[in-house]
């Protein structure tokens, strides 16, 4: 008798910074990682999906995020057995801890992590993270957040300065107009 394929508990997990938005593609939108991780599991026999987890407007930087962290929940619970993302850098922009939960913490829990555009399986990689690649990509994941992060901040002084700067024009000439109407005043007031 064949053997029975593993069956798979898919969690969908979906992330959008603030950062990523600015400068977003649709490619990266919540919709489109969405229907994107629902036509991955349709197209594979061993994947089922099972929840939903969404952190929108949400930095990758760091791991204290809402839908993370009750995704991680529900894995301990046993509820799933597998998280999908479109790629690592949906996952997380830190490239030391994308690394620490694709290396250590998904073996040793046993679940499954699949990054679609970056076609990582670690079903693939049984005793391997996925190597050098990998790291590659997470480091590189890292560099664009703290650049996109540095560029959003950027923005926004110029921003902050052209609109102070407007402000500060419109007071002048306020005031100038001020001036001059009082000047006015009481100049005719002396004739």
């Amino acid at each position: 008798m064949p053997k029975k394929e593993k069956v798979f508990r898919c969690a969908m997990y979906l992330r959008l910074s603030k950062e990523d938005d600015s400068i977003a593609t649709a490619s990266n939108s919540i919709v489109n990682q969405e229907k994107m991780i629902r036509m991955y599991i349709g197209d594979h026999d061993d994947l089922v999906f099972k929840k939903k987890y969404v952190d929108d407007g949400v930095s990758g930087s760091g791991f204290d995020r809402t839908g993370f962290n009750q995704m991680m929940r529900d894995a301990d619970a046993g509820e799933i057995d597998c998280i999908i993302v479109k790629d690592l850098s949906r996952f997380g922009r830190n490239s030391i801890d994308v690394g620490h939960y694709i290396e250590e913490i998904f073996p040793y829990t046993g679940l499954r992590f699949i990054a679609i555009n970056d076609r990582y399986d670690s079903n693939n990689y049984v005793g391997d993270a996925g190597g050098f690649e990998i790291s590659i990509k997470n480091l590189i994941s890292q560099i664009y957040a703290q650049d996109a992060s540095k560029k959003s901040r950027q923005a926004f002084n110029l921003r902050l300065k052209t609109e102070n700067t407007l402000v500060f024009k419109r007071y002048m000439v306020m005031l100038l107009m001020k001036t001059k109407s009082l000047y006015w005043t009481e100049n005719l007031q002396k004739l």
